[in-house]
């Protein structure tokens, strides 16, 4: 049976992003603190003092808020090409991918197509333990925007993507994962992000969205009332957001193949 729900607006689905971000953020904070601490302060302490670090954006290279506005853009540019997707949808899932990795910009993920022709291009992918976010070539041609790691061809943008990227013009691709290449996948697939920031400043009139509230009033909407944390519970716990790797935040985030 369909849902009844009403459709979330896109600002709700921005705003709901950032604040789950933030909230994940303080909380890393106030583990470290309170570890570091023995415990002699009280955990609601720490995720003040966590949620505090959290909206100053310490160890960002890039505010929340210039990343929401990036994925507005976006969002105008898929709209004005009369893109059939749910680009709404993707640019809720590139806000919620680029804040876990922490990178520059906005990032897009998705997985290349046609990539059966391009076994060998993916097996040396895999073969060089290729860095995540490593860029790759692209080339225009009759049948698409073609992808290359080296001189071998990997696969396609998906052709429901190509409108908005020959809007755009000018973008990265970066490699995010090999896929399959096992004995219940034996042909391997490639997910990638588009690196879309450069092409896609955030708008001087767009650069705000409130995800702010009260620290215990988000620690109680998001996790229910706070539990007993103590001593060695706190990895368990908690969810990190230290993203050293853009695969790890790839995998921990599900992997997207849209």
């Amino acid at each position: 049976m369909p849902s009844t729900l009403p459709r979330p607006t896109l600002a709700a689905r921005l705003a709901n992003a950032v604040r789950a971000d933030l909230m994940r953020r303080a909380h890393a904070h106030a583990a470290d603190v309170f570890e570091g601490c023995a415990g002699r302060v009280s955990y609601a302490a720490c995720l003040r003092a966590g949620m505090t670090a959290a909206h100053a954006g310490e160890g960002r290279r890039v505010s929340p808020a210039t990343l929401a506005s990036q994925a507005r853009a976006f969002v105008a540019v898929c709209a004005s090409v009369g893109s059939r997707f749910d680009f709404e949808k993707k640019a809720a899932d590139a806000l919620t991918f680029s804040l876990s990795v922490d990178v520059r910009g906005l990032l897009i993920p998705s997985k290349l197509v046609g990539t059966s022709a391009g076994q060998r291009g993916l097996g040396a992918l895999r073969a060089t333990s290729t860095p995540a976010l490593h860029p790759l070539r692209t080339r225009r041609e009759t049948d698409g925007l073609a992808v290359y790691f080296g001189a071998d061809f990997l696969g396609r943008l998906q052709p429901k993507h190509d409108r908005w990227a020959q809007k755009l013009g000018a973008f990265r691709v970066a490699f995010l994962a090999v896929t399959g290449g096992t004995e219940d996948r034996p042909t391997m697939g490639v997910n990638v992000a588009f690196e879309v920031w450069p092409v896609l400043p955030p708008s001087p009139e767009d650069v705000a969205l409130d995800a702010r509230a009260d620290d215990e009033e988000d620690a109680r909407h998001l996790y229910g009332e706070a539990p007993a944390f103590g001593p060695g519970t706190l990895g368990a716990a908690l969810v990190s957001t230290d993203a050293r790797t853009a695969s790890d935040a790839w995998a921990r985030l599900g992997g997207w193949e849209q």
